[in-house]
């Protein structure tokens, strides 16, 4: 791809018009032959797998949801995001109100799915040809445990869409048991459920997370990954990011592998001091910057050409440990 963004990356150091930018610090620790990212819209239309695929000069591949066997690809970035995914799991208990969201869920099995949309397409809630032909096999036992070989595993922006679009599990937060609500914006915050019962339980973020994580770990103890965080200040409906980043870095610290606050790392935060050209202070500095779309969310492809450059400056200077759960698997 053509580099008009004034980012150049060369002999393990990556560079905006000539300053250098921080990075995982230091020499150079990791090399790879297979990584696969997982996440939503921003890594699937945002362009920035395809600037990580070229610095590190690796093949890229954008896998189609319901068609493609990446089991066969041995080598290179393999990206399974798609646009609208979600991480928490809601099975046959989802209204008809949220039957995307059966289509669209990342932690469960190919099986769990199937019979889901089985059994909403029996109710009515979902039609037939709205069961086809949407992310049906983005399921974490096709898109992880399918990868074994893989050398990374980049989890992106899972979480971004489940906080407000669909339903959310009290527990412990509203003191009301296991109660359900139709949640909007106001009730966000249950499912951001972090107390120990909500560990590995998919009605939440955080144990969605952590649901896909063990699986990943039990099937490979060795197995290698980092998360990237919400990366924009964000305006409107998507001021609660950090919320979410929250709920990620708590990922990352019970697995103990690294979390990348990207936007703090690069200063694209309004919350954090100048230190880079990159640096936006407004949704319109943004636009004006030719970082993200009018959104300021989703990047164009400067924005997505100063993150891929930067996640590879990043994961091939940061000290990259296997899986290692703290506070038990159940």
């Amino acid at each position: 791809m053509a580099n008009n963004t004034g980012l150049t990356y060369k002999n393990g150091k990556l560079y905006m018009n000539g300053v250098e930018l921080g990075g995982g610090g230091g020499d150079i620790h990791n090399t790879f032959n297979k990584i696969v990212v997982l996440g939503t819209s921003i890594e699937a239309t945002g362009q920035w797998s395809q600037y990580l695929a070229d610095a590190l000069g690796l093949s890229y591949k954008k896998v189609n949801a319901n068609t493609d066997d990446t089991t066969k690809v041995t080598s290179g970035v393999v990206n399974y995001a798609e646009g609208g995914g979600n991480v928490t799991w809601y099975g046959n208990n989802v209204p008809s109100a949220y039957k995307l969201h059966v289509l669209s869920a990342f932690s469960c099995t190919q099986a769990e799915k199937d019979a889901a949309i089985e059994y909403h397409v029996g109710e009515g809630n979902i039609t037939q040809s709205e069961a086809n032909g949407r992310n049906n096999n983005i399921c974490y036992d096709n898109c992880i445990l399918g990868n074994l070989d893989a050398d990374l595993f980049i989890f992106g922006t899972y979480g971004i869409n489940d906080n407000h679009n669909y339903m959310a599990w009290t527990g412990e937060v509203q003191g009301s048991g296991n109660d359900w609500l139709d949640t909007d914006y106001g009730l966000a915050q249950t499912s951001f459920a972090l107390h120990k019962a909500s560990a590995f339980d998919r009605r939440c973020i955080y144990g969605a997370y952590n649901y896909v994580l063990r699986a990943l770990y039990n099937a490979k103890p060795t197995a290698k990954v980092v998360i990237l965080g919400q990366h924009t200040q964000g305006v409107g409906n998507f001021t609660w990011q950090d919320d979410v980043n929250g709920i990620q870095r708590a990922v990352a610290e019970k697995w103990q592998i690294p979390f990348a606050d990207w936007g703090r790392y690069l200063s694209l935060r309004q919350t954090f001091p100048r230190a880079t050209q990159a640096h936006v202070n407004s949704a319109e500095d943004a636009r004006k910057q030719t970082l993200y779309q009018s959104d300021t969310v989703h990047p164009l492809p400067t924005g997505a050409k100063l993150l891929g450059t930067w996640v590879a400056d990043w994961i091939t200077k940061t000290e990259l440990k296997p899986l290692n759960p703290r506070w038990g698997l159940e």
